[in-house]
């Protein structure tokens, strides 16, 4: 809740809870993993490259057969439609190489 606009406030805009306990302390912390980093470190290590690239290169979609998430119906649907950026409809499809 206290990022961005809402940073320098110290109750709570939607619950008027207080930012800060008794001690002082946030009452709440969310811990961010970095995701870049983490896909980097995957694709450098051979093993796991060769494991996260199955989609792309062995996966063979059978629309009766659900083995994973590319099966499902949000990412199928995606295949087919065009990258959408600030209502501009771009010639590059979701999940393209």
């Amino acid at each position: 809740c206290y990022v961005g606009p809402n940073a320098e406030y110290d109750t709570c805009p939607f619950c008027n809870e207080p930012r800060r306990n008794a001690r002082g302390e946030p009452r709440q912390q969310y811990t961010y993993i970095p995701l870049i980093p983490r896909l980097v470190a995957m694709y450098r290590n051979k093993e796991m490259a060769t494991k996260i690239k199955y989609r792309a290169e062995d996966h063979k979609h059978d629309p009766d057969v659900f083995t994973d998430i590319f099966d499902g119906s949000v990412y199928q649907d995606l295949l087919w439609d065009h990258v959408h950026v600030d209502n501009h409809n771009l010639s590059t499809h979701y999940f393209s190489n």
